[in-house]
């Protein structure tokens, strides 16, 4: 599938574009098989990023509670010094 905002561009001149810029490194000949390309793509980049919010997950409370203990932590070592 290729898309070109410019209509003054030949079809042509857009195929060597496309292949110049090296686009689809995919190269159906079934629409099926490029539509069901984009959906896996996407599908895995659902996952990966729901996987990174879970992992990288951080709540207010936690930050305030290590922020609390290293507060703690100076003003301890002050009035010992």
């Amino acid at each position: 599938m290729l898309i070109s905002g410019d209509n003054e561009l030949t079809i042509t001149n857009t195929l060597k574009y496309h292949h110049n810029l090296k686009i689809n490194k995919f190269q159906a000949t079934y629409f099926d098989a490029c539509i069901s390309l984009i959906i896996l793509r996407f599908i895995n980049f659902l996952i990966l990023s729901l996987l990174k919010r879970f992992y990288d997950y951080e709540t207010i409370s936690k930050v305030l509670r290590d922020f609390k203990n290293k507060l703690l932590t100076k003003v301890s070592e002050l009035l010992k010094n």
